[in-house]
C-alpha cells in the first residue's frame, strides 16, 4: 500500500484488535486493512470501513485496488 502512495499506519506494539479499530479512529482512519492468521491461510484480508463498519475479504492480490475504490 505505500508503495502505492497510499498512507498508511501499522501497530508493532501487539495491542489487542479492539485497541487497534480504537487508534485508527482517533487517528481519522477510513479504513482498516486486517491481516490475521485466518486472512492469510485463506490468501485475504479484511477490509473495514471505520463510519459505516461494514467489512469485507479481499484477495491479497487486490488489496491496493480495493483500498483506492473505497477512498
Amino acid at each position: 500500500l505505500r508503495a502505492a502512495g497510499v498512507r498508511t499506519e501499522a501497530d508493532y506494539q501487539g495491542r489487542s484488535l479492539k485497541s487497534q479499530f480504537k487508534q485508527a479512529d482517533k487517528l481519522g482512519a477510513r479504513l482498516v486493512v486486517v491481516l490475521g492468521g485466518d486472512e492469510l491461510a485463506q490468501g485475504k484480508v479484511r477490509l473495514r470501513d471505520m463510519v459505516s463498519h461494514e467489512e469485507s475479504l479481499v484477495d491479497v492480490d487486490a488489496v491496493v485496488e480495493a483500498v483506492r475504490e473505497r477512498l
